[in-house]
């Protein structure tokens, strides 16, 4: 019972990163410290390392994209090239008025990742990859290894980032 409130209590006192550099509290109206594209990037980088859900999602529907290009062996791809392909080339098909949300969307991110499709002609796509060629990294930053090691506490890590990137408020 008493190891029970000893967490508790543990959990209370602890405020989130998030907390730090976006305000929750719907009444300040200053302005974020970072914003949310530099955080969704490689900590090699110079960032954070979290993954956008946004670009994430739109990787792995690419992938449906690349099976389709690749006419791979799955019923999937089989069936869409003879309902919806009908031996059309897939570079330049373009989707009907009466196409589903879900193709038109698929076909919409095949013309967002094409030139990434076309210039990776690899055996297997895999999200990562593709999400890798998506977000742009820019060049490695000389001091990442002093912020993101294992070796560091959370704490000092994340406040030593926010000083490599000139945002500490102190």
């Amino acid at each position: 019972m008493a190891m029970l409130a000893r967490i508790s209590g543990m959990q209370r006192r602890k405020i989130p990163f998030r907390k730090f550099l976006w305000h929750c509290n719907e009444m300040k109206e200053s302005p974020a410290l970072v914003a949310w594209e530099n955080i969704c990037k490689c900590k090699r980088k110079g960032r954070l390392g979290l993954k956008s859900l946004c670009w994430w999602n739109i990787t792995a529907v690419a992938k449906y994209a690349w099976w389709i290009a690749k006419k791979t062996d799955h019923l999937w791809a089989r069936w869409i090239h003879v309902v919806y392909m009908k031996e059309q080339n897939w570079e330049e098909y373009t989707p009907g008025e009466v196409a589903s949300w879900t193709w038109r969307k698929i076909c919409w991110v095949k013309d967002l990742v094409r030139q990434h499709l076309v210039r990776y002609s690899l055996e297997v796509y895999t999200i990562k990859l593709g999400y890798s060629w998506l977000v742009d990294e820019g060049p490695d930053k000389e001091w990442h290894p002093w912020i993101a090691n294992n070796m560091m506490i959370p704490k000092h890590s994340f406040i030593l980032w926010l000083v490599a990137h000139q945002r500490l408020l102190t």
